[in-house]
């Protein structure tokens, strides 16, 4: 099991509210949150000021490191949110 499938599985089981779900699954649904949590990052730093050149997107990263570097602690929360 892939570390990533771990720590998703251990927070959900915090949450309380995970069944058992195939790693395909998991990856479908890690997906969907990421999307929705990445169009909420990119509206924020488009109200920021930052262009939509510098909020490019390569494979899982943008492509200026200081935005990735954003990017990753906005996602933290993002997927931290609720837990208590």
């Amino acid at each position: 099991m892939e570390p990533e499938d771990e720590a998703f599985e251990e927070l959900a089981l915090k949450q309380g509210s995970w069944q058992y779900t195939s790693g395909w699954r998991k990856k479908q649904i890690m997906e969907n949150t990421d999307m929705k949590a990445r169009q909420v990052f990119i509206a924020l730093m488009i109200g920021k000021g930052y262009t939509v050149e510098e909020l490019a997107w390569e494979g899982r990263k943008f492509s200026n490191p200081a935005i990735t570097t954003r990017w990753n602690y906005f996602l933290l929360g993002w997927e931290m949110r609720g837990t208590q």
